[in-house]
């Protein structure tokens, strides 16, 4: 998480920003301004803030900002955590194999038992 709060101009804050996406995309960036308007806070949420807040803001507004943030990290390693689970466990019943080919006998195995049992 990046608390991103520069003296700079709106376009050299989005490019910091950019920049820090581009390198590290699971990293979630919070931009912070004096003078914020709508155009800049969309601007910066279009190149990937998760947040932008305006100064002065309470300590109070900001630890919930956090904890939101938190919550959300923690969701998507969570998610990718099962999803890397379902991966490596791929298979029906006793069918087991990770090959190409055995992706495509599970797809097909998929859509008949859905036609079978109207998934």
């Amino acid at each position: 998480m990046v608390l991103l709060d520069l003296k700079l101009s709106d376009s050299a804050r989005l490019n910091v920003l950019e920049q820090i996406k581009r390198r590290h995309p699971d990293i979630e960036v919070i931009t912070m301004a004096c003078h914020g308007t709508a155009q800049s806070a969309v601007e910066a949420m279009k190149a990937g803030a998760y947040d932008y807040v305006t100064k002065p803001f309470g300590l109070q507004e900001l630890k919930h900002l956090l904890e939101r943030v938190a919550a959300h990290l923690k969701f998507k390693v969570e998610n990718r955590v099962l999803s890397e689970k379902l991966k490596s466990n791929q298979g029906f019943g006793r069918i087991i194999g990770r090959a190409p080919e055995m992706d495509k006998l599970y797809r097909i195995i998929g859509k008949a038992a859905c036609t079978t049992h109207r998934c």
